[in-house]
């Protein structure tokens, strides 16, 4: 064999258990003891857990805001990726009114192609105007593009969706196997709270969540999965950030609608009390961040099984870019840094401190996402035939965040100064070592496209 790595547990489906792993030519061949197997090399995985490769299913890498482009290449961004513990992620083929969605992919390809060190793919994003498009998403769906995003808020009118153009493309995509994802937040409602303080003079970050509050997002899930019961389109709601929201999801799963909901580390470990500080400006992101109430309850929604995926909605910009908006958040770019510390954070907050069991995590992280959208069975999993992608995870390790101390391309860090308890030792990519105690092995070519 190429690799055997020996005396970890892994981490599987059923559960933990004790085993080896043999790789050869990037594909797991065996997993179960090794004792008697040769190899050209050797981990000894003793005391950690063997994650499979984790996949990030929400990525903004390179986005123009219109303020900033998001501070973290493909080059920089899946490079933070790997260092955590994930080596698949999922960016955008960006809206352009004027491009077909084949050239807005084939442009987007263009920009991460020999550039990422992860294995790589993407949604394609959808605009109110693609309702011209029709064709073309059925095409693209009955292809193989697997995911199709769209947004309810946005301040870009030709592509905030409404009813219309939502019922328009769950139909396609009904019919043609795709799946819709949705920013749920109501759009109209978003622009009344935001003009309500704009003219009040109320502009600062405290303010942010006034103007999305918890019940637009619920009442946007209303509306989407009232057009996906009836249409049968199947819909996965990104970033859910409230329990109202989240308490939608559970009842019209109830009535058979078939809704994946994802949410992110910050919703979970964080709340709005941080828009009060002096920098609170650096916090901002879209859903705001909510209430406590608002974060137990997705921790529930976690344990329950009602939250399918936690991505990162990775979206870093320097501290300087932010705080020239600091006294208006209306105009200050949306979005926080987290492709880097995800497994960590999530061990840590979830199994270390609230008992999450380490399968569940692993299902959250990489299981579920490589089934919603299409990646298994040669991604999500620790099994023969699969990709070796995996993570040798020391659950030992304790580390103090420090955005000085990661990869990712920025000066900011949400979880400034948290210790965490656990953190990727080893990292593997179809069995090659791409990270090894704080030291980026890769290159920029190691990527492979997912389409």
């Amino acid at each position: 064999m190429d690799l055997i790595i020996r005396n970890g547990t892994v981490v599987t489906p059923e559960g933990p258990r004790p085993a080896d792993i043999g790789i050869e030519d990037g594909t797991i061949v065996s997993v179960g003891s090794q004792s008697d197997a040769r190899a050209s090399d050797v981990v000894d995985a003793s005391g950690c857990y063997v994650f499979p490769g984790g996949i990030d299913p929400h990525v903004h890498f390179e986005l123009p805001t219109g303020k900033a482009v998001s501070s973290d290449s493909f080059v920089t961004g899946s490079e933070a990726a790997l260092c955590g513990g994930t080596t698949s992620f999922l960016d955008f083929a960006l809206f352009d009114r004027d491009r077909s969605l084949e050239d807005r992919l084939r442009e987007r390809r263009r920009a991460a192609d020999g550039r990422t060190s992860a294995d790589y793919g993407f949604h394609m994003e959808l605009g109110a105007v693609d309702i011209e498009r029709l064709g073309e998403i059925r095409n693209m769906a009955n292809a193989g593009q697997r995911s199709f995003k769209t947004y309810m808020a946005f301040d870009n009118r030709e592509v905030e969706v409404g009813e219309n153009e939502l019922r328009r493309f769950a139909e396609v995509l009904a019919d043609s196997g795709g799946l819709l994802m949705v920013h749920a937040e109501e759009g109209g409602e978003v622009r009344r709270l935001q003009e309500e303080l704009n003219a009040h003079g109320n502009l600062a970050p405290v303010h942010h969540p006034r103007a999305r509050p918890a019940e637009i997002e619920a009442r946007a899930i209303d509306i989407v999965l009232g057009t996906a019961k009836s249409t049968g389109a199947e819909v996965y709601v990104v970033h859910v950030s409230s329990r109202v929201g989240l308490e939608r999801i559970r009842e019209w799963r109830a009535k058979g609608v078939r809704v994946r909901a994802e949410t992110c580390p910050h919703y979970l470990l964080l709340t709005e009390d941080v828009y009060a500080q002096e920098h609170g400006v650096q916090f901002l992101a879209n859903p705001p961040l909510k209430k406590l109430e608002d974060m137990e309850a997705l921790w529930e929604g976690i344990r329950d099984g009602t939250i399918d995926t936690v991505a990162t909605d990775h979206c870093p910009f320097a501290r300087s870019v932010k705080m020239r908006y600091r006294d208006n958040f209306l105009q200050a770019p949306k979005g926080l840094p987290g492709v880097e510390t995800r497994l960590p954070v999530m061990f840590s907050e979830g199994v270390v401190r609230r008992g999450l069991p380490v399968e569940r995590l692993a299902e959250l992280l990489s299981g579920n996402p490589a089934r919603i959208f299409g990646l298994s069975p040669a991604k999500g999993r620790v099994a023969v035939g699969g990709d070796a992608d995996l993570v040798v995870f020391d659950p030992r390790r304790e580390i103090t965040i420090s955005a000085t101390d990661l990869h990712m391309n920025t000066d900011f860090n949400p979880l400034e100064g948290r210790m965490v308890q656990g953190w990727p030792a080893q990292v593997f990519l179809r069995g090659r070592r791409v990270y090894h105690n704080g030291v980026f092995l890769g290159c920029d070519a190691d990527g492979r496209y997912l389409g």
